[in-house]
């Protein structure tokens, strides 16, 4: 179809076959020992010009694990991170987990007082955090922050492009540490578990204060291995890019399915439409897991001569209808070829074969079963992966 800016949107023009196949990792560190141990060359994460491999990612995941717990982080403890989709993002994750210590993923836009709140209730011992992220002095929210109340926080850890000597020394009287000086000589240890818990994100809810909700390494696993099977992440060629924050299910479920399918992931530090459509010409990304506005960003920064014939899937949640209305009459996503799998916060599905009926017959039915699903889901307390198929009818969530 053309829109106004004959964007293109059409699948690969032949059918892709199958390289690999997902194997069966109980825990984070299962994850990521497979990859780097079947394809430690293998592309992990893409950010910029960095290419982190396998290999890589598994030696950093050790270093900063040996960090840690000199830090003193020990089994169950806080990680609290607020950091753009950068590598070390990731690494920090796979590291708490080779502690058996837990993430707690702080949302970047969160004020000092939700801040504040969130570092008390967690339980944080650490707080890694970006000092400036584009036109956002993180830092001076941080300092805004009454640290010395928070009696488990111990250590900041600070990441920064600026010079180890401009950094401050101290900040309410806990010591600042660049995130560099954290990196040890990597240990074998792993003392992390399948049921410990893996990350804690903050979900909205009845009270003014965010609720938190915990995941274990297994239900992580599992879910980036179910991701990687249904959505067809483990088709040769495969490139995945993440658009969405990792400090939120949607975004932070991508780079460990991808890692469980052995594809390469496209890590920009933050959604910027111009960039995303660059990027998918780039690294010819195949898979993106959106929403209703990313996609509105992008039909209005297309524009002629974008080339996008490498994308095959756009995983996209409620609000879509509206979108596709507003470009010419024609979907955005489902149509002219384009595969659409509408999923809502990370997709775990019991049936694998998406709904194959025209999308105008099932985006309206489809957005208010998801709806009720959504409410089902937040009225139980449960952060969980929803996926419509066929023979939709009760809609689950992994705890």
């Amino acid at each position: 179809w053309k829109s106004k800016s004959s964007l293109k949107w059409c699948k690969s023009r032949a059918r892709r076959s199958i390289e690999s196949a997902v194997t069966d990792a109980l825990d984070l560190n299962g994850l990521l020992s497979g990859a780097a141990r079947e394809a430690p060359s293998g592309i992990a994460l893409i950010h910029g010009e960095t290419h982190v491999t396998y290999a890589q990612l598994e030696a950093q995941a050790g270093a900063l694990a040996a960090g840690l717990r000199a830090l003193g982080v020990t089994r169950g403890g806080r990680v609290a991170i607020a950091l753009p989709n950068i590598p070390a993002w990731v690494a920090l994750q796979f590291a708490c987990a080779r502690i058996g210590a837990i993430v707690v993923a702080v949302n970047t836009r969160f004020r000092s007082a939700e801040l504040g709140d969130l570092l008390a209730r967690s339980g944080s011992q650490v707080f890694v955090f970006i000092d400036k992220f584009r036109n956002t002095d993180y830092a001076g929210q941080v300092r805004e922050v009454n640290l010395a109340q928070l009696r488990d926080l111990k250590h900041l850890v600070l990441v920064s492009e600026s010079d180890a000597a401009d950094l401050p020394a101290t900040m309410s009287g806990l010591p600042v540490i660049p995130l560099h000086a954290l990196i040890k000589p990597a240990d074998t240890r792993t003392e992390g578990h399948a049921d410990d818990g893996c990350v804690l994100f903050t979900t909205s809810g009845t009270t003014s204060k965010p609720k938190l909700v915990m995941h274990t390494q297994r239900s992580i696993a599992h879910h980036a291995q179910e991701t990687a099977r249904v959505l067809g992440y483990t088709a040769r060629g495969t490139v995945i890019q993440v658009v969405t924050p990792l400090c939120g299910v949607s975004g932070f479920g991508m780079p460990f399915a991808s890692i469980a399918a052995r594809a390469p992931c496209v890590l920009p530090a933050a959604f910027d439409a111009r960039e995303s459509l660059d990027a998918i010409a780039r690294h010819r990304v195949t898979h993106v897991h959106a929403n209703h506005e990313i996609i509105r960003r992008w039909l209005e920064t297309a524009r002629d001569g974008d080339d996008l014939l490498s994308l095959h899937s756009v995983n996209c949640g409620s609000g879509i209808a509206g979108v596709t209305e507003r470009a010419d009459g024609h979907p955005t996503v489902g149509g002219d070829g384009l595969d659409s799998r509408h999923a809502f916060g990370q997709a775990r599905a019991r049936n694998r074969d998406v709904v194959e009926q025209p999308v105008s017959e099932r985006l309206d039915r489809e957005d208010r079963h998801a709806a009720r699903a959504e409410e089902h889901l937040r009225l139980l307390g449960i952060i969980g992966d929803v996926t419509l198929t066929r023979t939709m009818g009760v809609a689950e969530g992994d705890q």
